[in-house]
């Protein structure tokens, strides 16, 4: 092994498929039984999600690499060292001949260097990005990044430069060579450092950050608890993306969107007040400080009212609420809103717990009955489907015009029914949050369904029965 390394050291000239042949053999190959095993058994499969094993046409050696370039007779790998080689196609095995197969296209897609543009900086009006260029990129895998006061990046090149786990923001950025991304995210981390601190300095404490694809997270939570919110809501966007096909009503942006989690209800109220003393546009301020949750300018905050109810639940919901009402209008009724959101808390959580929240505290008083109470989610599908042999159900009239201080737990558990059946096709579903604002309920769905309200909602009661 030590030969191998003095060789290479010796003839930094020499071919590049002799360089590849002397890193195998030197680099990587381990006489010993327990290594060779080993390497046998991750053959052909991914270490990470951007290096894999390498292998020559003799089967003899191996190497950990990413590949970086692909032509039609040569590729170019890194290795896990940083060292860039290029070798012949013809010299690698059968597996990483049809490997390449698979990829060719892919990278053959991506626009050579030269044909990208300089469009500047980005746009800090920008609706699309929130000013940062960049946007999250769909299907990847989640990302939750513990902030550590800039010791710790986060590497936006996961892959190579043609699958990063972020996108350029196609509207300010568009045709920008998206290698430029880790240059983009820098920037944004300098800005968002001067934001966190400036939010510690307001709050008069410290705040843990956590980042995901869609959101900044500060808390005053444990780490442990913090990143179990995180992840839940990466979860969330991910089935939510899987499901819808799009990131239609995925609309959070890392940056200019903000998820608080506050540390019991005093710590909560105080931050309901430092957001009411920015904003005096709003005036139903004394209703939000007995509520669980909030959404405001682009921040949503909510606390652990019960030991119970983990905080994950409540996260997920308040989320869901605030895109969706993106999409549909803050001023429509809320059985959607409140359906998607509880249908999607229980998609991740298996549990239904926001709910409980409004009416511990709507109208000033609490349901004995409810408190600290954990419901599950097959629980809400045997009381709906029980309701439907009794015919219990609430008219869907009825439930259109409900407001949120009139909703008792039977229109939240028929709410979540309900877009539970109009998602079983989800580009009509997506139709009807594209209708919802500018007709009404009944013509949204009649539009986007093709069917009349009243057909609708007869073959809603015949799939719950």
């Amino acid at each position: 092994m030590r030969r191998g390394n003095r060789v290479a050291k010796q003839r930094p000239h020499m071919k590049c498929a002799q360089l590849l042949l002397l890193t195998l053999t030197g680099l990587y190959f381990c006489p010993a039984i327990h290594a060779q095993a080993k390497l046998k058994q991750t053959e052909a499969q991914e270490l990470t999600t951007d290096y894999r094993i390498w292998t020559d046409a003799s089967g003899t050696h191996r190497t950990n690499a990413k590949l970086v370039e692909i032509d039609k007779r040569t590729v170019t790998l890194k290795t896990v060292d940083g060292d860039k080689i290029e070798v012949q196609r013809d010299q690698l095995s059968a597996i990483d001949k049809s490997y390449l197969e698979g990829v060719a296209a892919r990278f053959q897609s991506v626009p050579k260097k030269e044909d990208y543009v300089d469009v500047g900086p980005p746009d800090p009006d920008c609706e699309t990005c929130s000013g940062s260029g960049i946007v999250p990129r769909p299907g990847m895998r989640p990302l939750v990044h513990v902030y550590n006061r800039g010791k710790k990046k986060v590497d936006l090149d996961k892959t190579v430069y043609s699958q990063p786990i972020a996108d350029c923001c196609p509207n300010c950025q568009a045709g920008k060579d998206p290698r430029t991304l880790n240059e983009l995210h820098e920037l944004a981390e300098e800005e968002a450092l001067e934001k966190h601190k400036q939010w510690e300095k307001d709050f008069g404490q410290a705040l843990l950050r956590v980042d995901t694809h869609y959101l900044t997270i500060r808390s005053q939570l444990s780490k442990t608890d913090t990143v179990k919110v995180a992840r839940g809501l990466e979860k969330f966007e991910s089935l939510m993306q899987k499901q819808l096909g799009t990131m239609a009503i995925s609309n959070h942006r890392r940056g200019r969107d903000e998820f608080f989690l506050m540390d019991g209800k005093k710590n909560y109220q105080d931050f309901v007040r430092l957001i009411e003393s920015r904003d005096t546009t709003r005036r139903d301020w004394k209703l939000l400080y007995e509520t669980v949750s909030f959404s405001r300018q682009n921040i949503i905050c909510c606390y652990q009212h019960v030991k119970t109810s983990p905080i994950v639940g409540h996260a997920i919901y308040a989320s869901a609420v605030e895109q969706i009402n993106r999409v549909i209008g803050f001023s429509s009724a809320p059985w959607l809103h409140c359906g998607f959101a509880s249908y999607y808390e229980a998609a991740v959580t298996k549990q239904n717990i926001s709910f409980m929240a409004g009416y511990r505290y709507e109208k000033g008083k609490q349901i004995p009955n409810l408190r600290n109470v954990t419901v599950d989610a097959k629980s809400w599908n045997k009381v709906i489907r029980q309701a439907a042999k009794q015919d219990k159900l609430i008219a869907w009239d009825e439930i259109f015009v409900r407001k949120p201080g009139d909703y008792e737990p039977l229109h939240d558990i028929q709410a979540k029914s309900m877009v539970a059946f109009l998602l079983r096709d989800p580009q009509k579903f997506l139709r009807l949050t594209e209708l919802f604002q500018d007709k009404g309920p009944r013509d949204a769905l009649s539009e986007a369904y093709e069917m009349s309200c009243d057909e609708l909602e007869a073959a809603w009661v015949k799939w719950l029965r």
